[in-house]
């Protein structure tokens, strides 16, 4: 094995990528609106970054795939860059998506680069409400691959 062959092979083993996640923790459906930031290029279509995807909390740690959610599943308003979102109990909402693996960064530096700039969950026991900043330092780690914020 050639000394490049081996230095890609251990590079590739540590690069993986943490989900970020809203988990609905309380006994009744709850409605999770976040906004995207606006392009970089003024000429780029609005889009979603990262499909949303839904888990059962339970399989959070676990290998199971994402069950990315169908355009009837979810509502996306293009002009306020909003996707809308309904998630039940003991449901997982993937929301955004990063390689934390590089080390590359602080964490100011990638709250700063996160596609996320405002967060509403709204249920029974309330709202919780985050801009800036504050939606990428409100998720906290489960795990290497997994940031959740928790509605309880």
């Amino acid at each position: 094995m050639t000394c490049s062959a081996a230095l890609l092979l251990l590079c590739s083993g540590c690069s993986y990528l943490t989900d970020f996640v809203v988990v609905n923790a309380s006994g009744q459906a709850v409605e999770i609106r976040y906004t995207i930031k606006k392009p970089l290029n003024p000429l780029s279509p609005t889009r979603i970054p990262v499909s949303p995807g839904v888990k059962q909390t339970s399989q959070l740690q676990q290998q199971v795939a994402w069950r990315e959610l169908t355009t009837s599943e979810y509502k996306f308003d293009v002009e306020a860059r909003t996707v809308t979102v309904s998630l039940m109990p003991g449901q997982a909402l993937r929301v955004a998506q990063d390689n934390l693996a590089d080390g590359s960064s602080s964490d100011t530096e990638r709250a700063t680069l996160f596609f996320v700039e405002g967060l509403e969950v709204t249920g029974g026991n309330g709202e919780i409400l985050l801009k800036g900043e504050q939606v990428y330092k409100s998720f906290l780690a489960e795990s290497k691959t997994v940031y959740a914020l928790r509605y309880r």
